[in-house]
């Protein structure tokens, strides 16, 4: 969780307001939140809300919407982290008014890196934007636009809830692209991770929905 916050801080973009969601952690995370909240010397603005009781990552996200104020949103797991110059990049490409902002997301098993797919130039997708399965698998990292937030809930179900939550953001978003910006890193060298163990069931359903 460390690694994750201090990547926002360290982001080279910093008009930025980093909402924290505690779905009632089990170890020493609060106090690690707190600690690098109360020592923040970034210009990033920072909001930390707790749960009452643990809800998952669906319903975490969701309250965390209530506290948005920035045109545009984007998430970011606890186990993952961000390359300082992600944000700036994908801010560009808000000057053309797209309603998501996709990128080409970084694995990282161990010491290994690879890529979601091999993109040499950005595409426009806004003709056929429900292709943008094709090339982004993940709604963490992706600029969303924050008003298809007034017409989409997060999905309250504990796995795999980004994925009915991505399709409905698409389906009401008018203009996508998928970039070539990298410096989303996905981490996969966690044996414990619910993302490690259920990446089976998100292949299937992206190519059953894709």
């Amino acid at each position: 969780i460390a690694r994750a916050i201090n990547s926002v801080f360290n982001q080279t973009y910093q008009d930025l307001h980093l909402i924290i969601v505690d779905d009632c952690s089990t170890d020493n995370s609060v106090k690690v939140i707190e600690d690098l909240l109360e020592h923040n010397t970034s210009k990033v603005k920072c909001t930390f809300v707790k749960n009452k009781e643990n809800k998952g990552a669906g319903f975490s996200r969701g309250l965390g919407l209530k506290f948005l104020e920035g045109k545009y949103t984007t998430f970011l797991d606890s186990d993952d982290y961000l390359e300082p110059s992600f944000i700036e990049e994908l801010v560009k490409y808000t000057k053309k008014d797209y309603d998501i902002i996709s990128y080409n997301c970084t694995y990282l098993e161990g010491d290994k890196k690879s890529y979601c797919n091999n993109l040499t130039e950005d595409i426009d997708l806004s003709n056929n934007k429900f292709e943008l399965a094709a090339y982004c698998k993940f709604l963490s990292g992706s600029l969303i636009k924050s008003k298809l937030w007034d017409k989409v809930k997060y999905s309250v179900r504990r796995y795999l809830e980004d994925t009915p939550t991505f399709f409905k953001l698409v389906y009401y978003s008018k203009r996508v692209i998928c970039t070539t910006v990298k410096g989303y890193i996905y981490t996969q060298n966690s044996p414990d991770s619910l993302c490690k163990n259920a990446d089976y069931l998100k292949t299937k359903i992206y190519m059953l929905t894709a």
